[in-house]
């Protein structure tokens, strides 16, 4: 269990970071880029919101994906009428393309702590693009607070990656084993886990394993996010670890991740995100 909370079944995507383009598409046919500042709050867990500035503007929140992915569930925060969610499979710019509706009903939340509970599962496979329909009201505009997506990139795409391997068994990892939920102060925990680079042809260079968490910069933005730290092959724990680099299906040694949580740590609703990356691929 992740806390009090079920384990997560799928991956949560990196949405901020991972070269997804979001778009903030008009009834009127403007299509607007939405800023990395809005991005990263919508990212996170713990507050932000984005909204068209003018008042009683009605349209979709777009999200194209770099590749195609399979979409397993979806959380949505926000203000107003969220009436329809719908997919793309070969969109290029949000609006073109053939556009097919999940069905619904839909759990939209209308605070960014809901995410842990208020969850979607839908299924969705080889997806472009989603885009979330909503609905300005007189005087006011609609807003989101939070978007969170939950799947992988599809089998097909992308073969040059890196994934997170266990520790003890020749297979890819749980997705929980990464979500430490929410624990209580004067507490510390360990996680042991590998990287493997699943490229069939190329070496990835220079591949470094590091944390991140997304805040707002508000409170109750987190007081200590340096109480998580990395150590790889029993070396010193570290902000950031170095793996050197990985041949085609190599698996890394392991990769101790600890969490030590003081206890004076303020309160708050933000998670970690453990990213591993290379430099390059050759």
């Amino acid at each position: 269990m992740a806390g009090n909370y079920p384990d997560p079944t799928t991956w949560r995507m990196a949405l901020d970071r991972d070269g997804t383009a979001w778009l903030d598409v008009r009834d009127t046919g403007q299509v607007l880029d939405i800023g990395a500042s809005s991005i990263a709050a919508m990212s996170n867990e713990g507050g932000g919101s984005y909204g068209p500035a003018e008042l009683g503007v009605s349209g979709y929140l777009v999200l194209i994906f770099p590749e195609k992915r399979d979409v397993d569930a979806i959380f949505i925060a926000a203000q107003y009428s969220l009436s329809t969610i719908q997919y793309s499979l070969n969109t290029t710019n949000g609006v073109d393309g053939t556009w097919t509706t999940i069905p619904g009903p839909y759990t939209m939340g209308t605070l960014e702590t809901a995410w842990r509970t208020g969850v979607m599962a839908e299924t969705v496979l080889a997806v472009k693009a989603l885009r979330f329909r909503l609905n300005g009201s007189s005087p006011w505009s609609w807003g989101v607070f939070s978007l969170h997506v939950w799947g992988e990139i599809a089998p097909a795409e992308t073969p040059d990656r890196l994934v997170f391997w266990n520790a003890g068994t020749n297979t890819k990892m749980d997705p929980a084993t990464l979500d430490w939920g929410d624990v209580p102060r004067s507490s510390s925990a360990d996680r042991i886990v590998r990287v493997k680079n699943i490229s069939p042809a190329k070496s990835a260079a220079n591949v470094r394993v590091s944390f991140d968490i997304l805040t707002d910069a508000t409170s109750p933005a987190p007081s200590v996010p340096g109480q998580f730290t990395a150590s790889y092959n029993g070396g010193a724990y570290l902000a950031q670890v170095n793996l050197g680099t990985l041949a085609p299906g190599a698996i890394s040694g392991p990769i101790t991740l600890r969490r030590v949580t003081p206890s004076n740590a303020q309160y708050g609703l933000f998670a970690p995100r453990v990213s591993a990356v290379a430099d390059s691929w050759t």
